[in-house]
C-alpha cells in the first residue's frame, strides 16, 4: 500500500509489515452532508501473519472535530500509531521491534 510521500517513516513501516504477512488498509473519510467530521482510520490485518491472539484486525481511528483543520498527513500518523500499539499489545513489543527492524 502507498501511502504520502510526505510520510516516508510510516511507509518504510507499511512495507516492513506487509513483507511479514500483515495487511494495512487506509481510508480517509472527509466532511459531506451526512458526515460533519474528517476521520482517517487504518486496518492492520493479520489474515497470513501468525499471531497468537485469533483477533483479525487491529484499528486505528484519527477523528477531526468539525471546528479543527483536517490535516490528512497528522490524521495518518495518529491513526496508524493507535492501529499500531493495538498489534503490539498482541504480539508484544519485542514482535514489533523485530518486525519493524
Amino acid at each position: 500500500m502507498r501511502v504520502s510521500k510526505k510520510l516516508p517513516a510510516i511507509q518504510e513501516c507499511i512495507d516492513k509489515l506487509e513483507a511479514a504477512g500483515l495487511q494495512v488498509h487506509m481510508k480517509y473519510y472527509m466532511p459531506d452532508a451526512s458526515n460533519s467530521t474528517a476521520c482517517t482510520r487504518v486496518v492492520i490485518s493479520n489474515h497470513t501473519y501468525a499471531i497468537k491472539n485469533p483477533r483479525k484486525e487491529f484499528e486505528g481511528l484519527a477523528i477531526c472535530s468539525p471546528k479543527d483543520n483536517f490535516n490528512r498527513e497528522e490524521g495518518t500518523k495518529v491513526a496508524f500509531n493507535r492501529a499500531l500499539r493495538e498489534v503490539s499489545a498482541t504480539i508484544g513489543r519485542d514482535a514489533i521491534k523485530e518486525l519493524l527492524s
